[in-house]
């Protein structure tokens, strides 16, 4: 009886993470409150705060099972990058998986176009810079080794170059997320970008 309790709590606040989702994606962050999410899936006010303390709580929750969910796609491909190609497929499959993943396009289009960001939400602003900034670690680890093998040009500053890179790519997916040609984009962006620090 209480594994079954367990399960359908877990069924619940699963539930409610989804229905967030799709209302901020609809209404926007400011104008969804935790009281929308409860009527659209028939739960009490209460059953919502039982699992989230505040909406703040919830997009956190959220941001971290999207994180989640992304790394178990990509961290596989990640740890097979070996060459700078390797590394521009890496980005031509993220892109697939934001064009294609309907809840992860959607998150990626709460972050740009329906969130209004302020000091309250400074606790989501530093988890999502946590997560940026390990990417970028790890490709300026490559590119500190590709440079030291002379596969890249030895102008090239591993760090502020591996930003630049994030940067680029972040900028292609946040602009075109919703548009058809977003995979075509950032591969010619990747390409564009490959080709200016071959050796």
């Amino acid at each position: 009886m209480a594994r079954k309790t367990k399960e359908e709590a877990l069924k619940t606040k699963i539930s409610i993470l989804d229905s967030a989702l799709s209302l901020i994606y609809e209404r926007g962050y400011s104008k969804t409150s935790l009281v929308d999410i409860a009527k659209q899936l028939g739960l009490t006010k209460g059953a919502v705060y039982w699992h989230f303390e505040s909406k703040k709580d919830l997009f956190i929750t959220l941001i971290k099972d999207i994180s989640e969910k992304m790394d178990k796609i990509l961290d596989p491909i990640a740890r097979k990058i070996k060459t700078p190609n390797d590394l521009k497929s890496f980005f031509h499959e993220y892109a697939l998986v934001v064009a294609q993943d309907q809840q992860i396009n959607k998150f990626f289009n709460i972050l740009v176009y329906k969130i209004e960001w302020n000091e309250d939400l400074s606790d989501a602003t530093e988890l999502l810079n946590q997560n940026d900034d390990e990417i970028i670690l790890y490709i300026e680890y490559l590119f500190k080794k590709w440079k030291k093998k002379k596969i890249i040009s030895k102008e090239i500053e591993p760090l502020k170059t591996a930003k630049v890179l994030i940067s680029l790519f972040y900028g292609v997916v946040y602009d075109s997320a919703t548009e058809s040609d977003l995979i075509e984009l950032v591969d010619i962006s990747m390409d564009i970008f490959f080709k200016g620090i071959e050796k």
